[in-house]
């Protein structure tokens, strides 16, 4: 279990320290099918002197780490009795030297559980237990920091009101209260009803030491919300905020990444909503301030030095869905010339990354052109890179030309050839029609072609 001492928390470190020197420090990041998951990964890949092991207890075709790392594994859910035993025997064969909860309850139970010399990126065992509960936030920080009011009884309930569980993060089973029947549908459900806050909602993605000291905090106002996944977000100042999430810190102690959410009441004052002991699913929006949460967790609890203070700029994104497309082993892909540019002419940009990405990844690439171009010259006018194993002419554009010319080469439909088109010539329609063993990419589903996993 991590000690809450600071001699044994140096300890600890020091141990880490020397896992570097002989070695990669090796992450487990789980569950990775999460936001916060993804987001930790986020963080982690790619960076010097850490390889990332990601898992879920989905199957690998639900969880869209599995198509970005290299190693990626499935454990059986929290609480079946399966689950203890995998999680140890996963640490020693992988020789895990850190894991990075990303779910609440994980948080919570790993803080109780002896991970040997194996180093936990979470906070004690009471400020997880803490932070899993509504009731029990409020009822430690209310002298604190202003909490929304509790209607016990039904007749306190001033309409409209808010619901939502006790213990569960996010927007899942939230409802508003508009009248006794909804009132009662919530008391059903055994929902915390409060008083309803309609303002501006914040999220302070933070991170503390090792004794709890808060080291940063980074205010973000919250826009559009979908589905309980927020979309728009930008960094802010606001002074009340600033100083309840320092009151936060000094009474809970938490050691870490976490964060607080806050909303904006009737009489347009920050209220506090909820403190999680994790990463934000949405707090990527602090690697464009500058400041990797991830990574600087993950240097704190392995005793590695951090800048103090940790400095941010300003940033405001935009999110939206993105694809992770699992197409199996690629053979080969076979671009045609137009596929390379813009319906503007330009060089697509998006296709050239994918050029590189299927070198790395050691998939041969052809190049269909129509003959009579000096394709080589093309490329060299337009600073496309020559990455193609081979060049093949075609006869005439728009007659069947093209589709000819690749039937030649992927007739026998080993279900293992990628076909870039434009889209338009030829469509993908007659591809599906001529060769429905070759899986067809176009612009816009670039994603078919996939990327190489990460460590």
């Amino acid at each position: 279990m991590k000690s809450s001492t600071i001699d044994q928390d140096k300890s600890k470190s020091e141990k880490r320290v020397k896992t570097e020197r002989s070695g990669p420090i090796r992450v487990l990041v789980f569950p990775t099918c999460s936001e916060p998951g993804l987001e930790i990964v986020r963080g982690l890949i790619d960076q010097p002197g850490l390889e990332v092991v990601g898992g879920s207890s989905l199957p690998p075709t639900r969880d869209p780490s599995s198509l970005i790392l290299r190693d990626h594994t499935t454990l059986p859910w929290l609480g079946t009795g399966e689950f203890q035993d995998a999680l140890t025997n996963l640490l020693r064969d992988r020789s895990i030297h850190v894991v990075f909860p990303a779910t609440d309850n994980l948080i919570a139970a790993l803080s109780r559980t002896d991970l040997g010399d194996v180093v936990l990126v979470a906070p004690r065992p009471e400020v997880a237990e803490i932070c899993m509960s509504k009731w029990k936030t409020y009822e430690r920080l209310q002298a604190v920091v202003p909490v929304p009011q509790v209607y016990r009884g039904d007749h306190d309930v001033e309409f409209p009101a808010y619901a939502k569980p006790a213990a569960e993060a996010g927007m899942r089973g939230h409802m508003q209260v508009d009248d006794p029947e909804d009132l009662s549908i919530a008391r059903t459900r055994d929902l915390i009803i409060t008083e309803f806050l309609p303002g501006e909602e914040y999220e302070v993605n933070c991170l503390s030491d090792l004794q709890g000291r808060l080291l940063y905090a980074n205010i973000r106002r919250l826009g559009r919300r979908v589905a309980g996944h927020v979309l728009d977000s930008q960094s802010v100042e606001d002074e009340h905020v600033t100083r309840y999430v320092e009151a936060i810190a000094a009474e809970l102690g938490i050691e870490g990444p976490w964060f607080a959410q806050f909303k904006r009441n009737r009489e347009d004052h920050p209220v506090l909503i909820e403190v999680n002991a994790r990463i934000g699913g949405g707090s990527g929006l602090n690697r464009f301030c500058g400041v990797n949460l991830p990574l600087l967790a993950v240097k704190l609890f392995t005793g590695q030095s951090i800048p103090e203070p940790v400095l941010r700029r300003q940033a405001e994104v935009t999110r939206s869905l993105q694809f992770y497309v699992n197409t199996g082993p690629i053979g080969r892909v076979v671009w045609v010339l137009r596929s390379l540019n813009r319906s503007d002419g330009k060089v697509n940009p998006r296709a050239m990354a994918c050029l590189f990405d299927l070198r790395n990844r050691g998939v041969s690439q052809l190049l269909l052109h129509p003959s009579g171009v000096d394709v080589r010259r093309l490329l060299k006018k337009e600073e496309i890179p020559v990455v193609f194993d081979e060049f093949v002419p075609y006869r005439v554009e728009g007659q069947g030309g093209c589709v000819e010319a690749l039937s030649g080469l992927c007739g026998n439909g080993s279900g293992r050839d990628v076909f870039v088109t434009d889209g338009i010539d030829p469509s993908p329609q007659e591809i599906l029609e001529h060769l429905p063993g070759v899986v067809v990419a176009t612009p816009d589903t670039l994603e078919i072609l996939g990327s190489e996993p990460m460590a």
